[in-house]
Protein backbone atom coordinates (compact mmCIF):
# COMPACT_ATOMS: atom_id res chain seq x y z
CA UNK A 1 0.00 0.00 0.00
CA UNK A 2 1.43 3.39 -0.43
CA UNK A 3 1.51 6.41 1.88
CA UNK A 4 -1.00 9.23 2.29
CA UNK A 5 0.88 10.92 -0.19
CA UNK A 6 0.53 8.39 -3.53
CA UNK A 7 4.51 8.39 -3.43
CA UNK A 8 6.11 4.95 -2.87
CA UNK A 9 8.18 4.89 0.40
CA UNK A 10 11.50 3.75 -1.00
CA UNK A 11 13.42 5.62 -3.93
CA UNK A 12 12.27 3.60 -7.40
CA UNK A 13 15.79 2.21 -7.66
CA UNK A 14 15.17 0.00 -4.81
CA UNK A 15 12.26 -2.05 -6.76
CA UNK A 16 15.45 -2.90 -8.95
CA UNK A 17 18.03 -3.98 -6.62
CA UNK A 18 18.82 -7.53 -5.97
CA UNK A 19 20.47 -9.12 -3.07
CA UNK A 20 23.49 -11.84 -3.43
CA UNK A 21 21.08 -14.23 -4.75
CA UNK A 22 19.65 -12.13 -7.24
CA UNK A 23 16.12 -11.59 -5.61
CA UNK A 24 14.56 -8.34 -6.37
CA UNK A 25 12.18 -6.87 -3.68
CA UNK A 26 9.13 -8.38 -5.86
CA UNK A 27 11.06 -12.00 -5.68
CA UNK A 28 11.18 -11.24 -2.32
CA UNK A 29 7.54 -10.68 -1.51
CA UNK A 30 5.92 -13.29 -3.79
CA UNK A 31 8.64 -15.53 -2.00
CA UNK A 32 6.62 -14.70 1.14
CA UNK A 33 3.64 -14.69 -0.15
CA UNK A 34 2.76 -11.19 0.18
CA UNK A 35 0.80 -10.78 -2.91
CA UNK A 36 -0.76 -7.48 -2.04
CA UNK A 37 2.50 -6.07 -2.14
CA UNK A 38 3.48 -7.78 -5.03
CA UNK A 39 0.14 -6.56 -7.17
CA UNK A 40 1.04 -2.61 -5.63
CA UNK A 41 4.30 -2.94 -6.75
CA UNK A 42 3.69 -4.21 -10.50
CA UNK A 43 1.27 -1.22 -10.46
CA UNK A 44 3.60 1.11 -9.69
CA UNK A 45 6.65 -0.33 -11.70
CA UNK A 46 5.19 -2.51 -13.92
CA UNK A 47 8.45 -3.32 -15.92
CA UNK A 48 9.46 -5.33 -12.53
CA UNK A 49 7.60 -7.87 -13.64
CA UNK A 50 10.51 -8.52 -16.22
CA UNK A 51 13.14 -8.75 -13.91
CA UNK A 52 14.94 -12.73 -12.87
CA UNK A 53 16.70 -13.97 -10.31
CA UNK A 54 20.03 -15.98 -10.16
CA UNK A 55 18.69 -18.88 -11.41
CA UNK A 56 16.97 -17.03 -14.58
CA UNK A 57 13.65 -17.04 -12.48
CA UNK A 58 10.83 -14.55 -12.89
CA UNK A 59 8.94 -13.51 -9.10
CA UNK A 60 6.33 -16.15 -10.19
CA UNK A 61 8.71 -18.62 -10.44
CA UNK A 62 9.86 -17.72 -6.91
CA UNK A 63 6.48 -17.82 -5.78
CA UNK A 64 5.72 -21.66 -7.21
CA UNK A 65 9.21 -22.48 -5.60
CA UNK A 66 8.09 -21.91 -2.36
CA UNK A 67 4.36 -22.64 -2.70
CA UNK A 68 3.00 -19.31 -2.64
CA UNK A 69 -0.10 -19.88 -4.18
CA UNK A 70 -1.64 -16.62 -3.16
CA UNK A 71 0.54 -14.98 -5.77
CA UNK A 72 0.02 -16.97 -8.98
CA UNK A 73 -3.60 -15.27 -9.29
CA UNK A 74 -1.96 -11.70 -9.54
CA UNK A 75 -0.38 -13.28 -12.52
CA UNK A 76 -3.46 -14.99 -13.91
CA UNK A 77 -5.84 -12.24 -13.78
CA UNK A 78 -3.53 -9.49 -15.60
CA UNK A 79 -3.84 -10.21 -19.46
CA UNK A 80 -0.34 -8.30 -20.11
CA UNK A 81 1.34 -10.10 -16.96
CA UNK A 82 -0.33 -13.74 -18.40
CA UNK A 83 1.57 -13.02 -21.88
CA UNK A 84 4.79 -11.94 -20.06
CA UNK A 85 5.41 -14.54 -17.53
CA UNK A 86 3.12 -17.97 -17.78
CA UNK A 87 5.28 -19.38 -19.96
CA UNK A 88 8.42 -18.21 -19.26
CA UNK A 89 10.80 -20.05 -18.10
CA UNK A 90 13.78 -20.24 -16.00
CA UNK A 91 17.05 -21.73 -16.75
CA UNK A 92 16.54 -25.10 -15.61
CA UNK A 93 13.74 -24.60 -18.47
CA UNK A 94 10.94 -24.79 -16.10
CA UNK A 95 7.38 -22.68 -16.07
CA UNK A 96 5.17 -22.08 -13.18
CA UNK A 97 3.23 -24.88 -14.73
CA UNK A 98 6.36 -27.00 -14.06
CA UNK A 99 6.72 -26.04 -10.71
CA UNK A 100 3.57 -26.25 -9.24
CA UNK A 101 3.20 -29.89 -10.65
CA UNK A 102 6.74 -30.76 -9.08
CA UNK A 103 5.19 -29.21 -5.80
CA UNK A 104 1.74 -31.50 -5.51
CA UNK A 105 -0.31 -28.04 -5.80
CA UNK A 106 -3.41 -29.29 -7.94
CA UNK A 107 -5.80 -26.13 -7.26
CA UNK A 108 -3.14 -24.15 -8.72
CA UNK A 109 -2.33 -26.16 -11.71
CA UNK A 110 -5.87 -26.14 -12.27
CA UNK A 111 -5.89 -22.09 -12.54
CA UNK A 112 -2.88 -22.34 -14.17
CA UNK A 113 -4.74 -23.84 -17.04
CA UNK A 114 -7.82 -23.28 -16.64
CA UNK A 115 -7.61 -19.54 -16.15
CA UNK A 116 -4.32 -18.40 -17.23
CA UNK A 117 -4.18 -21.11 -20.42
CA UNK A 118 -0.82 -22.35 -19.48
CA UNK A 119 0.94 -24.18 -21.86
CA UNK A 120 1.45 -27.70 -21.15
CA UNK A 121 3.46 -28.89 -24.14
CA UNK A 122 6.72 -26.78 -23.24
CA UNK A 123 9.66 -29.32 -21.96
CA UNK A 124 12.47 -28.35 -19.21
CA UNK A 125 16.08 -28.77 -19.77
CA UNK A 126 15.39 -32.01 -18.53
CA UNK A 127 12.73 -32.95 -21.50
CA UNK A 128 10.38 -33.62 -19.10
CA UNK A 129 6.47 -31.16 -19.52
CA UNK A 130 4.33 -31.36 -16.68
CA UNK A 131 2.33 -34.25 -17.30
CA UNK A 132 6.45 -36.42 -16.74
CA UNK A 133 6.93 -34.54 -13.60
CA UNK A 134 3.24 -35.44 -12.05
CA UNK A 135 3.64 -38.99 -13.28
CA UNK A 136 7.53 -39.07 -11.35
CA UNK A 137 5.44 -38.09 -8.33
CA UNK A 138 6.46 -40.05 -5.13
CA UNK A 139 3.16 -39.64 -3.58
CA UNK A 140 0.55 -41.79 -5.06
CA UNK A 141 -2.40 -39.77 -4.37
CA UNK A 142 -0.90 -36.24 -5.16
CA UNK A 143 -0.06 -37.86 -8.71
CA UNK A 144 -3.06 -39.10 -9.27
CA UNK A 145 -4.93 -35.67 -8.76
CA UNK A 146 -2.34 -34.29 -10.92
CA UNK A 147 -2.39 -36.50 -13.46
CA UNK A 148 -6.58 -36.18 -13.70
CA UNK A 149 -6.44 -32.52 -13.45
CA UNK A 150 -3.70 -32.29 -16.17
CA UNK A 151 -5.73 -35.03 -18.29
CA UNK A 152 -9.72 -33.15 -17.85
CA UNK A 153 -7.37 -29.90 -19.11
CA UNK A 154 -6.47 -32.12 -22.33
CA UNK A 155 -2.87 -32.72 -21.48
CA UNK A 156 -1.51 -35.82 -23.17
Amino acid sequence: MLPRGGRAAAPPTTVYKKDSAGLSALHVAARMGHHRVVKDMLRIYPDAAELRDGNGGTFQHTACREKQSSVVPVVIKSRTLRGLLLDAQDRDGNTALHLEVAAGAPAVVEALLQKGEAQTDVLNSDGDTAFDLAAASTSSFTMVRLVVTLVAYGVR
